[in-house]
Order: C-alpha cells, then structure tokens, then sequence
C-alpha cells in the first residue's frame, strides 16, 4: 500500500514539474486520495461482508440443530 503511495506521489510530482499549473497538481492530489479512500471502503465493506456472512452461518446451524432438536423430541 505505501509503495503505491509513493509511486502515485511521484508521479503527481513528475505531472508538476511538466505542467507547471497548480490546479492539475491539486486535482491530481485529490483524485488520487479518493481512489485510495474508496479502495480502504471497499477493503472494509468486504470484511464486514465476510463477518455478517459468517454470523448468519451460524445462526442457521443453530436454527437447523434446534429443529432437528424438536423433530427427535416429537418422535419420543
């Protein structure tokens, strides 16, 4: 991750130097920050995706063994 950072930077830096406009800098600036921001969201909606996923699992099984549970009482 910090290794793309430092690559987005000096790029930024090599775009300045070229252009030599504020403006492209800034824009530039916080194109770069968003696409990384998003990327992090992205990162953490996946592992909560994961966790809720993971919880739902395990409440079916319960839910299967608590049936399973009443169908063998039912039978006595």
């Amino acid at each position: 991750m910090m290794l793309l950072v430092i690559r987005v930077a000096v790029v930024v830096v090599v775009m300045n130097m070229k252009m030599k406009k504020k403006k492209k800098m800034i824009i530039l600036i916080t194109i770069g920050m968003m696409t990384m921001m998003m990327v992090m969201l992205m990162l953490k909606m996946m592992m909560l995706l994961v966790m809720i996923t993971m919880m739902l699992l395990r409440l079916l099984m319960l839910l299967l063994l608590l049936l399973l549970m009443m169908k063998k009482t039912k039978k006595k």
